[in-house]
């Protein structure tokens, strides 16, 4: 979560349990106030769902990686000289067992190795001759299932949090809407009122986040230590 959208969210957190410690004036203001309350609520499911997608991306990224490496330099090194070996008895299999380049993109990587395999199965009366494994065969075409699971996985988590960050940032833009409704309503309630509008100042208004060097590019892409623009009188500096 960016940490602007964050500043906002917390001064509508702020806004709330102000009118928990003092009821809204009318039914207008009441409603005003329980749509804030469902915003919110919906935020923090979102925020949820951003956290839960990153981590999935990670976590399938990590184990694509680990896969990977695995199949370059351990099953699939061994069905390559398997190959090699192969040669001396079907001339034609030469190159059909190349290893691919260390640095394959992932789709390109599991198509080759896809077809390794099914060269494999289709040669498997000579490569059996020359000592492939059956045990090992079955077991390099779990794992390229599995590396094509984590591709997948990894998608679908991308999505999951992209898709929680752009419905996020529409609900912290009402979320400060609302807080500007709210905000000129009880300007109005407590005109005459110098306590209660000092208490309402203070919960419309959040410490932004200490300032980072600019030559941090999180600072930079986050927004820290910057003031959004509020509704006036309702700010989340």
């Amino acid at each position: 979560m960016r940490a602007s959208h964050g500043r906002k969210l917390a001064l509508g957190v702020q806004v709330r349990e102000f009118f928990r410690a003092n009821p809204p004036m009318d039914e207008s203001q009441e409603r005003l106030v329980a749509r804030l309350t469902e915003r919110l609520a919906h935020a923090d499911a979102l925020i949820a769902q951003q956290r839960a997608g990153l981590i999935a991306e990670h976590a399938s990224s990590a184990r694509r990686r680990e896969l990977r490496r695995g199949l370059q330099f351990e099953l699939l090194r061994y069905l390559s000289r398997v190959g090699d070996a192969a040669v001396k008895v079907r001339p034609e299999l030469a190159l059909r067992f190349k290893l691919p380049a260390l640095n394959t993109p992932i789709s390109t990587f599991v198509t080759a190795v896809r077809a390794m395999i099914g060269v494999a199965e289709a040669e498997r009366e000579v490569l059996a001759g020359v000592g492939l494994s059956e045990a090992a065969l079955a077991a390099l075409k779990g794992e390229v299932a599995e590396l094509e699971q984590t591709i997948k996985t990894s998608g679908a988590g991308r999505a999951e949090h992209v898709g929680a960050s752009s419905s996020l940032a529409d609900v912290t833009r009402e979320v400060l809407n609302l807080v500007g409704m709210l905000d000129g309503l009880n300007r109005y309630r407590y005109r005459r009122n110098p306590e209660l509008l000092a208490e309402w100042e203070l919960a419309t208004h959040v410490r932004a986040a200490p300032r980072r060097h600019l030559a941090d590019p999180e600072a930079r892409d986050s927004g820290a230590g910057q003031s959004p623009q509020g509704p006036k009188g309702a700010s989340a500096a």
